[in-house]
């Protein structure tokens, strides 16, 4: 858009031209030139100039307002001030058409002798239209996004739609897996032939850097561990031993039918945590959750324990200075437990897990409002007391009965001692 512009503006400049009166020396009249008589007198006039290059040359210099022994970056950085001054796009209203074609054009030549003569560094880059466009503040982006993302799902395998990528996944992973049984395989009749004839097994072994070489460890031991495991689940199924599985020949059943599994997570990703919670972890926000809660209800305890001792609401003036001071007492466990709160919030999962900060008059108001509560403090049991209660009750009919034939039997007896008394 820009040259074609600039290309636009060039060609009003000459049709001025064209049109612009001259006084003819014989007539004295104005005479109005067409475009090529225009160009024919312009060549005509200029015809002892371009016979003389170095004025020219000499010409464009000073119109550049630099000396001829300047370097390429000067000769550069002339230009772009002139076309910072003269441009119409950087100079606005101020800026001179003409004047910039000028100083165009004296660049060109200055930058065609110096290429042609092979005194300066001038290329391609340092043309006109680059050092406009760095005048402008205009920078040509030559690099380019990629027309093409890899997926991020299904470790980038496959193409099509989201169903069509999962199962050539599985496909491929399949394939993995029997490539995988059969390397082990071999490699391990390697070995028991190594092993068998004394000799070890060459392997090259290049010198690596300690980062490299802690790689590719980690990655042999991945790998081995892989194999293994295939090589044993179809052991195992060649010896039938996973026929008793409950889903053996049968398709697996669909995890986000029941609506609790999260649908944009991968099998790996759902199954790894059915095993942790099948074997009792629980995640920290999970925990963090239940302590939140746990403090809450301390709280609320604690207020209905003072809320107990004191009257029916409204409140009398001792009353209220009793439930103040309790308020007091629990304003520092709410201010721990919005902490908490706190933290929660940034290790919960989903937004509509998060919890608000808990208030202690929105805490406190029910509780003081609810007339059921009054006077019914009772004083906590004493472990003595508590025994003695239990030793009580823990007599029965038996027990009793026991002791009803005590007592008769000692009557008997005392009977029997008081007759035997009298008879001697």
């Amino acid at each position: 858009i820009h040259l074609f512009q600039l290309a636009h503006r060039r060609s009003d400049i000459l049709a001025n031209l064209c049109r612009s009166s001259i006084q003819s020396p014989v007539h004295r009249t104005p005479l109005l030139l067409t475009a090529a008589s225009a160009s024919r007198w312009r060549c005509s006039s200029s015809g002892a100039a371009a016979g003389d290059p170095s004025a020219r040359l000499a010409r464009a210099y000073a119109a550049l307002g630099v000396a001829a022994d300047a370097t390429d970056a000067e000769l550069k950085a002339a230009f772009v001030r002139l076309a910072k001054l003269h441009h119409p796009d950087a100079a606005g209203d101020g800026g001179s058409t003409a004047k910039f074609i000028e100083a165009q054009d004296a660049y060109a030549l200055a930058a065609r002798h110096r290429r042609q003569s092979g005194s300066g560094g001038l290329t391609e880059e340092f043309s006109v239209e680059a050092a406009t466009e760095e005048a402008l503040g205009r920078f040509d982006i030559r690099h380019t996004a990629p027309q093409h993302r890899q997926y991020l799902e299904f470790d980038g395998i496959g193409s099509g739609t989201p169903s069509e990528r999962q199962r050539q996944r599985e496909q491929w992973r399949v394939h993995r897996a029997v490539e995988n049984v059969r390397e082990f395989r071999i490699a391990r009749l390697q070995q028991e032939a190594a092993a068998a004839s004394g000799t070890a097994v060459a392997t090259a072994a290049p010198s690596l850097k300690s980062s490299e070489r802690r790689s590719a460890k980690n990655f042999r031991t991945h790998s081995l561990i892989d194999r293994l495991v295939e090589d044993l689940i179809q052991d195992s199924l060649s010896r039938g031993e996973l026929q008793s599985c409950r889903y053996f020949g049968k398709p697996l059943p669909d995890r986000t039918a029941g609506g609790n599994a999260d649908p944009f997570a991968d099998s790996m990703t759902h199954k790894l945590n059915s095993i942790l919670a099948s074997n009792g972890y629980e995640p920290d926000w999970l925990l963090l959750d239940k302590a939140v809660r746990a403090g809450a209800a301390e709280i609320r305890n604690r207020l209905t324990d003072a809320r107990s001792r004191l009257g029916r609401w409204p409140f009398s003036e001792a009353d209220s200075a009793a439930w103040e001071r309790a308020l007091a007492d629990c304003a520092a466990t709410v201010s721990e437990l919005n902490q908490q709160v706190d933290q929660l919030n940034l290790t919960v999962p989903t937004l509509q897990q998060q919890r608000c900060h808990y208030r202690l008059d929105s805490l406190a108001r029910p509780i003081a409002q609810d007339n059921s509560l009054a006077h019914s403090w009772r004083p906590p049991v004493r472990p003595q007391q508590q025994r003695q209660r239990l030793e009580l009750d823990a007599f029965s009919t038996a027990d009793l009965f026991s002791l009803s034939t005590l007592r008769q039997a000692w009557a008997d007896l005392r009977d029997a001692l008081f007759k035997g008394s009298k008879e001697s």
